[in-house]
C-alpha cells in the first residue's frame, strides 16, 4: 500500500498544473550554448524505482537548464540548490525531489517525499564521460573542410565555443557540458542538427572568397550571432596519396622553323602540369589514356597530343591548329618529382680502388643546353662503357683528374666528371670548340 500512495503522490507532482505550464524553459538566446555546472553534470541520469506503476525519472539538460522528464508527462525546469534537491516553481507543498549519495559523494538515486508517501528511484544510467575522438580512416568525400573549432562574438560578456568533429562516420557538433548533434550540411551551406538547437532558427557556414570554410552565421529569434573558424584540422583521408606524373617534362622545340611558336615548356607547378608558350597565359592540363592534353584552357580550335617512340618515351607534342598541324620536339627530359626515388648513399670511392672509381660514375647524364643527347655510364667486365643517344658505345677512361678519355672522343673534346664536397658524382662538364655545357648525374633504374 505504501508503495501505491507513492505511485501516486509522485504521479500527482508530474501532472500538478501548475507545473505543467513550466513544460518547456523559456526562450534565452544564449541558453542552448551555456554551460552546466558540475553539480548539475552530475545529475544528469535515468532514475527508476522498484515498484512497479512508479514512472520513471530521466533528468537530462538543455542548455544551462536542467529538465526532469517521465515518458507521459509534460517535462519539467528544475533548479538544483546546494543540498542537492531539485526545486521546481509551483511545486506543490510537502513534494520534495532530493538527490542521493553514497559515501564516495558518488549519486545512486533520487529520494522521493509526497504527502501520500516517499520512496527512492535509484540511478540506472550515468551519462558517458565524452571520450577522445578515435582516429579514424574516412574517404575524403565522406568529410567535407569544416572541421575545427568555432568560437562566438562576445556576448553577455562571453564567448561561446563549439567544435566540429569527425566521429564513427558522423558529423558532429560538440559543446562543453551538452549532448552532441549530429550534423547535417546543405548544398547551400546550411547547417541542419538532430536534435534541433532551441531557440535557433538557421545556421549557415560562412566562406571566404577561395571558398574556404572561415565560421558560421546563428540566426535566433533574438538575433544574429556570428562564429569565427579557429582552428583548421585535415578532414579525415584528405590527404590523397601522391599520384606518379607522367614523363613528359621538358622543353620541345618545333620541328618548322616557319612556325608562329618556336618552342614550349611542360612544367610542373605545385602537383599539377602547365604548358607555357613565352608570351602567353600558361595553360592547367591532363593527359587522358591515349596522350591527348585535356584543358579547359586551351586556345579555342586547338587539340594536341604527345607522341611517343618505339620504346614508350614521349618524344614529341603535336599540336592541330586552324592554320595547320605543328610539331615540337622534345629537347630535354627532366624527371618528373614522383619519379625521383632517393638514392641510397654512396660511398666515396676509394682513389686506390679503380674498380670503385668506375663504378661511382655509373647513371644517367642529362643536360638542358637544347639538342645534347642523354648519355647513359655503366661497367661491365670492369670497362666503363659510354653511351651517347644517337652515338656508338665507346670505352671510357678515368684519369687521376677525374678527366674521361676514350677512343670515339672527338678532338678538341674534353670531358671533366664533377663531384660534391664529400666527393660524390654529380655529373659531367664538356668542354668542345663549339661551347662548353653541364650534364647531371641521375642512378641508374
Amino acid at each position: 500500500m505504501k508503495r501505491l500512495f507513492f505511485a501516486a503522490g509522485l504521479i500527482a507532482a508530474l501532472t500538478s498544473g501548475t507545473m505543467a505550464r513550466e513544460a518547456r524553459p523559456a526562450a534565452v538566446s544564449t541558453s542552448f550554448l551555456q554551460e552546466l555546472s558540475a553539480q548539475q553534470k552530475a545529475a544528469l541520469g535515468t532514475y527508476k524505482a522498484e515498484a512497479p506503476g512508479v514512472p520513471t525519472i530521466v533528468i537530462k539538460a538543455q542548455g544551462a537548464q536542467l529538465i526532469m522528464a517521465a515518458e507521459g508527462f509534460p517535462e519539467i525546469n528544475v533548479k538544483l540548490n546546494d543540498k542537492d534537491q531539485l526545486i521546481a516553481e509551483g511545486l506543490p507543498e510537502g513534494f520534495n525531489f532530493t538527490l542521493v549519495r553514497d559515501k564516495d559523494k558518488k549519486i545512486t538515486g533520487l529520494k522521493v517525499d509526497t504527502p501520500m508517501g516517499g520512496g527512492e528511484l535509484k540511478r540506472v544510467e550515468e551519462p558517458k564521460a565524452a571520450k577522445p575522438a578515435p582516429k579514424e580512416e574516412a574517404k575524403k568525400a565522406d568529410v567535407p573542410d569544416v572541421l575545427g573549432v568555432y568560437e562566438s562574438d562576445e556576448i553577455q560578456g562571453m564567448r561561446i565555443k563549439g567544435e566540429m568533429v569527425f566521429e564513427k562516420g558522423k558529423l558532429l557538433l560538440k559543446t562543453e557540458g551538452q549532448p552532441d548533434l549530429e550534423v547535417k550540411l546543405g548544398k547551400d551551406d546550411s547547417i541542419k542538427t538532430t536534435p534541433e538547437i532551441p531557440d535557433v532558427t538557421s545556421m549557415k557556414l560562412v566562406r571566404d572568397k577561395d571558398g574556404k570554410v572561415t565560421g558560421s552565421v546563428v540566426e535566433t529569434a533574438q538575433g544574429k550571432l556570428n562564429f569565427t573558424r579557429k582552428t583548421f584540422p585535415k578532414p579525415p583521408g584528405a590527404e590523397a596519396p601522391k599520384t606518379e606524373l607522367p614523363d613528359v617534362l621538358g622543353k620541345y622545340e618545333a620541328e618548322d622553323s616557319a612556325s608562329p611558336v618556336p618552342g614550349l615548356e611542360v612544367v610542373v607547378k605545385e602537383g599539377k602540369l602547365f604548358i607555357i608558350v613565352e608570351g602567353q597565359p600558361e595553360i592547367d592540363f591532363t593527359l587522358d589514356k591515349m596522350d591527348n592534353v585535356v584543358s579547359t584552357h586551351a586556345p579555342e580550335g586547338i587539340t594536341s597530343k604527345f607522341t611517343r617512340d618505339k620504346d614508350g618515351k614521349v618524344t614529341h607534342l603535336v599540336a592541330e591548329t586552324p592554320v595547320g598541324k605543328l610539331s615540337f620536339k622534345r629537347t630535354t627530359f627532366p624527371k618528373p618529382p614522383a619519379a625521383e626515388k632517393k638514392a641510397e648513399p654512396e660511398k666515396k670511392a676509394d682513389a686506390a680502388d679503380p674498380a670503385a672509381r668506375l663504378k661511382a660514375l655509373e647513371g644517367v647524364y642529362t643536360s638542358d643546353t637544347p639538342g645534347l643527347p642523354t648519355v647513359t655510364m655503366r661497367v661491365k667486365d670492369g670497362k666503363l662503357m659510354i653511351e651517347a643517344d644517337g652515338n656508338p658505345t665507346i670505352e671510357g677512361k678515368l684519369s687521376d683528374k677525374d678527366e674521361l678519355t676514350g677512343e670515339g672522343l672527338p678532338d678538341g673534346f674534353t670531358v671533366k666528371i664533377t663531384r660534391d664536397k664529400d666527393g660524390k658524382v654529380t655529373g659531367m662538364s664538356i668542354s668542345t670548340p663549339m661551347g662548353d655545357a653541364k650534364f647531371t648525374r641521375a642512378p641508374l633504374k
